[in-house]
């Protein structure tokens, strides 16, 4: 998710998309979002807990 996206869609609900799984590495429940908010891709989950064990936080 990018500033673009969300100056695009218009929404902060879009923003949650990355925070919820971000939650989930870290240990917290973050679960799934909901419609009409699209969910983050499986390879984007992949992409940021990746991101999050690089810098040593998940």
């Amino acid at each position: 998710m990018t500033v673009w996206e969300l100056a695009r869609t218009g929404t902060y609900a879009s923003a949650f998309t990355l925070l919820k799984p971000w939650y989930d590495l870290i240990g917290l429940k973050g679960g799934y979002t909901l419609a009409p908010v699209a969910d983050v891709s499986q390879e984007r989950r992949e992409w940021l807990g990746g991101k999050l064990r690089e810098l040593g936080i998940a």
